[in-house]
């Protein structure tokens, strides 16, 4: 009997943390392109530096999300609708980049990002040489669906609704940063203190990723194998 070997995804989290979004998180808004109230996806994205040869520094993403972003939502979670992380760390011109994606009104933006540059922390970039890639552009509203920071190869469907998973990732993730950054020494140094907590959620993925996220992931979609290429 032939055999096949089935992987499953390497998706994050669970689906869990998406439960409880608004019906509205995954519908199409209205498109009023010209209107400062139509949602739009806005990137406060910040590089970091890392030599050609070096491995990415993880901790640093940690950092920005547990110093800088996480204050920043708890002031502003009621106005945004989707939000996530991206991490990417290519050997390429575009480098080690960290990114909070939110979905929301150009007002809401605004206020978001003037959030961000006056947190007190945000002096943590300059002195780790990390770049605050700045503001966008709020009169050009190009990315105003959903579906627009999705994978285009995707389908029409899981385009539209993948943001509300990753939301639930990105929550997940951003929970046991502060939870596990809040337990180290108060008297190290801030990057120091991450990079702990780096390791503790190095640790966790690698300890309990396999039933905690995968399994429940899998039961979601009725326990049916996926074939995966590497």
């Amino acid at each position: 009997m032939l055999k096949r070997t089935l992987f499953l995804i390497a998706i994050l989290f669970t689906l869990s943390a998406c439960s409880s979004l608004p019906k509205q998180a995954i519908e199409m808004p209205e498109k009023r392109i010209n209107d400062t109230s139509t949602p739009s996806w806005y990137y406060a994205q910040f590089r970091i530096p890392r030599a050609k040869e070096e491995s990415p520094k993880w901790e640093i993403g940690a950092m920005i999300a547990g110093e800088i972003i996480h204050p920043a939502l708890k002031k502003h979670r009621h106005d945004i609708q989707l939000w996530r992380f991206h991490r990417r760390a290519g050997a390429d011109k575009h480098g080690h980049v960290f990114s909070f994606i939110f979905y929301t009104d150009t007002t809401s933006a605004k206020k978001i990002y003037l959030t961000i540059e006056n947190q007190a922390t945000f002096s943590l970039l300059e002195k780790h040489a990390i770049k605050w890639l700045g503001k966008p552009d709020f009169q050009k509203k190009s990315k105003t669906n959903i579906e627009d920071t999705s994978d285009p190869i995707w389908s029409e469907n899981l385009q539209k609704t993948w943001p509300a998973f990753i939301m639930g990732v990105s929550e997940t993730w951003l929970g046991l940063v502060v939870d596990l950054a809040s337990t180290q020494k108060s008297d190290l140094p801030t990057l120091e203190r991450y990079e702990n907590t780096q390791k503790e959620l190095t640790t966790l993925w690698q300890k309990q990723g396999k039933h905690a996220f995968f399994h429940h992931i899998n039961a979601i979609f009725a326990y049916q194998p996926l074939l995966m290429r590497f």
